[in-house]
């Protein structure tokens, strides 16, 4: 059975609708839930990656830097196509 990809854009739009509507209280149980999940081995990486985080606003950063990314890809495929 074949996994349904999901793109960037609608992935991000999709967790920003669901924390959204969520409360503080209610987004901190969600990321403890998901911090129960993870791997033992993933743990430090995890915090880590909280840690960044809440320290910054790399979400906002990140997307723009990948649709940058995105922009020059598409254009360099236009030039091969050429």
């Amino acid at each position: 059975m074949k996994k349904k990809l999901l793109a960037l854009k609608p992935y991000l739009e999709t967790v920003e609708k669901l924390c959204s509507r969520l409360s503080k209280q209610k987004i901190a149980e969600v990321i403890l839930g998901l911090a129960r999940a993870v791997p033992a081995e993933q743990r430090p990486a995890f915090l880590d990656t909280i840690d960044g985080l809440s320290r910054e606003h790399p979400p906002v950063v990140v997307r723009e830097e990948i649709l940058k990314q995105i922009e020059a890809l598409k254009g360099e495929t236009r030039e091969r196509i050429v």
